[in-house]
């Protein structure tokens, strides 16, 4: 299940509205037809969300 209040969540809810083609773009892949072998959507936002994350840098303070 996708948790809304996570970082990770969020942008997985974010990129499933997203068509493969800007998925691929995103992470910079060839289209099905240029020989790049089958990746599921879920898999390919499942790499969009991870490049993402490790772009976005990381706040060293804890706030209450």
């Amino acid at each position: 299940m996708i948790d809304p209040r996570t970082p990770e969540g969020r942008l997985t809810l974010k990129y499933r509205g997203y068509s493969t083609e800007a998925l691929l773009f995103t992470l910079g892949l060839p289209t099905l037809s240029s020989g790049r072998d089958y990746i599921s959507k879920s898999d390919l936002i499942q790499m969009v969300v991870d490049k993402k994350l490790s772009e976005t840098p990381r706040s060293n303070s804890t706030t209450c």
